[in-house]
């Protein structure tokens, strides 16, 4: 469409001096050291007005709730694949929408915009499985299978996974 869209590592590909309409995160936030250095820099970016749109899995989720179940029994394999522990860049962070508007909110944002994505989706669900080395085919075949049982509830009854929050730079500096 014409538009001009930076590509690169946050805030360190980007001249300081440059101000932007629009930052996303998709499933990123979670992953970043300095959470609050990250939405500072996106302060320091955005126009005045701009937006930031934040896209990361809810703590309060019913995937995260039923891994933590299962933590509590003795079996936290399944939080810790949450987690992503043993991953490259695992997730250091699980955030709600309480305490990411929270936080959001002490960096200078102000929530526009709430919502939430299904907890999962059927196409590219097998292969997202198949990217944890750690679990043998057969709980990855039983785990598919669950996730192909649970689609429909997980869809129309129970708590979505992922937020999708859409904030506003607030005035000022």
């Amino acid at each position: 469409r014409g538009l001009p869209v930076r590509t690169g590592s946050f805030p360190d590909d980007v001249e300081p001096s440059a101000r932007y309409d629009l930052i996303t995160f998709n499933d990123v936030l979670e992953h970043l050291p300095d959470v609050g250095g990250a939405l500072e820099a996106c302060r320091a970016h955005l126009a005045p007005g701009g937006k930031l749109a934040v896209t990361l899995p809810d703590s309060h989720g019913v995937l995260y709730q039923i891994a933590c179940l299962w933590a509590r029994a003795g079996r936290g394999a399944y939080l810790e694949r949450l987690w992503q522990v043993g991953f490259p860049s695992p997730h250091l962070y699980y955030f709600n929408a309480m305490n990411l508007s929270r936080l959001a909110a002490r960096h200078g944002f102000r929530l526009l915009r709430p919502n939430t994505l299904a907890s999962m989706r059927v196409r590219g669900l097998w292969s997202r499985l198949a990217m944890d080395r750690s679990a043998s085919g057969v709980a990855k075949v039983v785990t598919y299978g669950g996730l192909l049982l649970a689609h429909p509830l997980m869809r129309f009854v129970l708590p979505a996974d992922i937020l999708v929050q859409i904030y506003q730079r607030e005035a000022g500096p």
